[in-house]
């Protein structure tokens, strides 16, 4: 009796592992062999999307509106920095002293908005010099003597001597000087209790900024400039043109003055309505000139500009131009510095980021269309663009943005293929 339930205990133990066998081969028969592949379409979205979120940028611009009555090349402007930036970037050529900006402007008749961004400024190389006690640049020469300014020369002629400025009817002496030779300018900031002021000396010009506040109280606050002035006879302001003889004084109410003699002269711009007052001494060949700026807000620009052209085209030195800032406006484009990241990585790393198995090709190019035209420049090239296969190719293109070296914006495209 006890054999028979020991056989039947051991059929029961053979039964159930016959029964676990079965069905551990029926999960595996029955399991899926892979996984479904991804639509092409949809992998290329997402692809896609993936793309721009690893290499786009978004980044700050500010505009500045500059309206001109004329077109320029080359023009340096000097105006208050009006954004909450202190590395300025842009794609003009400038230099930053705190809290004025000289920019070398190119641009057009009317209005014109250029962006800046935060980032290193574009500088370049001009002509500026300073030796000892005197600047020079584009045939400007400027003296100083015990730190003042005394005389300004153009191709070597001495025409304005002496130049003295005053402040409240005195004559500003024993200023405290900082000064820096940069690429593009030399660049002076001069103070003491009522004078406060900081000159660019670049191109043929002396651009300077008088700011009175924190040193005085605006509201009592008078600036004048007192000069002689060889050999320029004639005189142009308000749309008008003159020549100046001993009997006669002249009073204009302007922001600009030029004084000149058949191709050459000197212009002086004022940024508010100044009273200028000059008068002739034929016999010394002299102008004697008496500058009152009227100081509005908290600062005054002026420029004296020397040049060498037809009357005809002198406007350019008669015009003052104006600039104005504006609120930041968010842009968002390729970055030029991930473009060379991505451009490094090894294309197994290419095909782990984007968690696909299939072949793929990614290229971006710095022109405004695919097709390989004369000037473009390939950013990004990753894997083979021209694959030799028989299976289906899946092609998908568009346009991009970039961002240049000073955060401007540039038309890319780019091609992605899978197959």
């Amino acid at each position: 009796m006890f054999k028979k339930r020991g056989l039947t205990h051991v059929d029961w133990v053979i039964s159930l592992a016959l029964f676990l066998i079965f069905l551990a081969w029926f999960f595996v028969f029955l399991r899926p062999t892979g996984i479904a592949p991804e639509d092409p379409s949809t992998l290329m979205n997402r692809i896609i999307l993936d793309l721009h979120d690893e290499l786009s940028v978004e980044v700050p611009l500010y505009p500045l509106f500059l309206e001109s009555p004329y077109a320029a090349q080359s023009l340096p402007i000097v105006f208050r920095n009006p954004f909450p930036l202190h590395n300025l970037s842009t794609t003009f050529p400038l230099v930053y002293e705190d809290p004025y900006v000289l920019l070398i402007s190119n641009h057009s008749k009317g209005t014109n908005i250029l962006w800046f961004a935060e980032g290193q400024p574009l500088t370049i190389q001009t002509d500026v010099a300073f030796n000892y006690s005197r600047a020079t640049t584009q045939g400007l020469g400027v003296l100083y003597d015990n730190a003042t300014l005394v005389s300004l020369s153009y191709g070597n002629t001495v025409r304005i001597d002496p130049y003295e400025v005053h402040v409240n009817g005195n004559p500003v002496r024993n200023v405290s000087v900082y000064a820096r030779l940069t690429p593009l300018a030399y660049i002076r900031r001069e103070h003491n209790a009522l004078y406060n002021t900081t000159t660019f000396i670049t191109k043929g010009r002396m651009i300077s900024v008088v700011d009175p506040l924190p040193f005085t109280n605006i509201s009592q606050y008078n600036l004048t400039f007192a000069m002689t002035l060889h050999n320029y006879p004639h005189y142009f302001s308000n749309a008008e043109n003159g020549t100046i003889n001993e009997s006669m004084c002249t009073s204009l109410n302007t922001t600009a003055v030029d004084f000149y003699t058949g191709r050459e002269g000197v212009s002086f711009m004022f940024s508010n309505v100044s009273i200028i007052r000059f008068c002739g001494d034929v016999d010394e060949d002299t102008i004697t000139i008496n500058a009152d700026m009227t100081i509005l807000l908290q600062h005054f620009t002026y420029g004296v500009i020397f040049y060498n052209s037809s009357v005809n085209r002198s406007y350019e030195f008669r015009s003052p131009l104006t600039v104005s800032g504006g609120y930041a406006q968010p842009r968002v484009g390729f970055s030029r510095e991930k473009l060379a990241e991505f451009q490094k990585r090894p294309y197994a790393s290419v095909q782990g980021y984007f968690n696909i198995r299939r072949d793929l090709s990614i290229r971006i190019n710095n022109s405004p269309t695919i097709a390989n035209v004369s000037g473009q420049a390939t950013l990004v090239q990753i894997g083979n663009p021209d694959p030799q296969v028989t299976a289906n190719i899946y092609t998908r293109t568009g346009r991009c943005v970039l961002m240049n070296a000073s955060d401007d914006l540039e038309p890319c495209t780019y091609e992605v293929k899978i197959w």
